[in-house]
């Protein structure tokens, strides 16, 4: 940085692109080494709440229209997922905007 201070406000400002442009390449060869349409960060946490699913006891289908689902969990609460709004009654997926572990049990059921 102190070799670019001597520039000329237009040379300081190129120096400045050049790094910003290989930065920019560095993180898309990382994007593309991605496996998903997911970062591994958000595939790690999408993993651990899939294994905290052995709450889901039972689940249950309201309206395959509107895409609601009855999950009845293993401490007796129920909890009520929409596919369609991407909702779930416990509020995980609307904090975070991805599945919780209910709607992830759910969606589950549906590919099969």
């Amino acid at each position: 940085m102190q070799n670019l201070r001597t520039l000329s406000v237009p040379w300081l400002m190129i120096g400045h692109l050049q790094k910003l442009g290989k930065k920019w390449d560095k993180q898309k060869m990382e994007l593309q080494k991605w496996e998903n349409s997911v970062g591994c960060r958000i595939e790690n946490k999408l993993k651990r709440e899939l294994e905290g699913a052995e709450s889901v006891i039972n689940v249950q289908l309201y309206s395959r229209v509107i895409g609601e689902y009855s999950v009845q969990l293993s401490n007796s609460r129920c909890l009520v997922v929409n596919l369609m709004n991407r909702t779930c009654s416990c509020g995980w997926w609307q904090i975070n905007g991805f599945p919780c572990r209910h709607a992830m049990v759910v969606i589950r059921r549906e590919k099969k």
